[in-house]
């Protein structure tokens, strides 16, 4: 017999032999914070707001050709200037892409900034928010 068995006993007791296996957290992604169109710094928990972020974008860019009127296949505004937001929420993702590939904005190709692209992107992981 050992000359100190309760050594034995601490050491297999603080050895852990009889807790829980440990469980590693799933890896979390990284989200690019969407920014302000001024290009300010954003927060990934804040929401994007699609009249005071998202608007901003698609009037320095796209209200040119994509009013109502104008020639462009489908409109972002009103012929009054206000956001056609249903045509925006159903186009968004169609239109990040064509900026990415360069066919957009077919007047200045290159224009839209990454942060751009980023808030608009974030605005429609976030559900489209009206807000």
């Amino acid at each position: 017999m050992p000359k100190h068995p309760w050594l034995l006993i601490a050491l297999f007791t603080i050895g852990g032999c009889t807790s829980a296996p440990q469980v590693a957290a799933p890896p979390t992604t990284q989200v690019v914070p969407p920014v302000t169109a001024g290009g300010g710094g954003g927060n990934v928990d804040v929401q994007v707001s699609f009249k005071d972020q998202v608007v901003p974008i698609l009037q320095a860019h796209c209200a040119k050709c994509h009013t109502e009127g104008r020639p462009a296949p489908f409109f972002m505004f009103n012929a009054d200037g206000s956001p056609n937001r249903d045509a925006v929420a159903f186009h968004v993702d169609q239109m990040v892409e064509a900026v990415r590939s360069g066919k957009m904005p077919k007047d200045a190709p290159g224009s839209v900034s990454d942060a751009e692209l980023a808030t608009l992107e974030a605005w429609s992981q976030q559900g489209l928010q009206d807000n």
